[in-house]
C-alpha cells in the first residue's frame, strides 16, 4: 500500500500519488477501495527513479530512463546517453546562468561602502538595483 512504500524510501504520500498521476510509478493493483497496490518490482522501480532524482535528472529524462530501463530490448544504449547527454546540456546552462547571477551580485557587494551608521537610503546595493540594468 501507498503507506508502507512512502516509509520505505522516506517520501510523503503525496509525492507516491504525484509519481502515479504523472504515470511515472502505476501501482501494479489497486483494491476495490482504490487502495494502491505495489510489488517488489515497483520498490524497485522507485528506487530506479530516487536515484535518478538524486543526480539532478529532470522528471521527463527520469520518463525516459524508466521506459528504457522497462523495455531495454527496446532501446540502444545510444539512446539512453543521449538522455544523459541532454540533462548534461541544460545543467550546463544552468551553471552559466548562476555564474552570470554571481557576478553581478558580487559587483552589488563590492559597490557597497559597508557604512553600519548610515541608514539605507543612500545604499549602493539598492540604488544599483533601482537605476541599472544588471
Amino acid at each position: 500500500m501507498i503507506k508502507e512504500i512512502a516509509e520505505k524510501f522516506d517520501l510523503k504520500k503525496d509525492t507516491i500519488r504525484y509519481y502515479d498521476k504523472i504515470g511515472l510509478l502505476k501501482p501494479s493493483d489497486r483494491k476495490q477501495n482504490g487502495y494502491r497496490l505495489y510489488s517488489i518490482s515497483d520498490f524497485k522501480k522507485l528506487s530506479f527513479i530516487l536515484k535518478a532524482k538524486s543526480i539532478g535528472l529532470s522528471l521527463k529524462a527520469i520518463k525516459d530512463l524508466v521506459n528504457m530501463y522497462e523495455n531495454p530490448s527496446s532501446y540502444s544504449c545510444k539512446e539512453v546517453k543521449e538522455v544523459a547527454s541532454n540533462e548534461i546540456s541544460k545543467l550546463n546552462q544552468k551553471i552559466n546562468e548562476l555564474e552570470q547571477m554571481k557576478k553581478k551580485l558580487i559587483f552589488l557587494e563590492k559597490s557597497c561602502l559597508n557604512d553600519s551608521s548610515r541608514d539605507a537610503s543612500n545604499c549602493s546595493i539598492l540604488n544599483n538595483l533601482k537605476e541599472k540594468n544588471l
